[in-house]
């Protein structure tokens, strides 16, 4: 899944190792999703690309 519009917000807090933004970051891919929360609320992984 793309996420684009939270690329930069989400670097920025990987490079400042800001946990709560980052977490900020996952809600509002979460809610893009279209789909249960729950189902992806805990996640054993995310992979980054460019």
């Amino acid at each position: 899944m793309n996420q684009r519009s939270v690329w930069d917000r989400a670097i920025d807090a990987w490079m400042n190792a800001d946990r709560d933004e980052l977490d900020a970051v996952w809600d509002l891919i979460i809610e893009n999703l279209g789909s249960d929360y729950d189902a992806y609320s805990n996640l054993f992984s995310v992979s980054w690309t460019a």
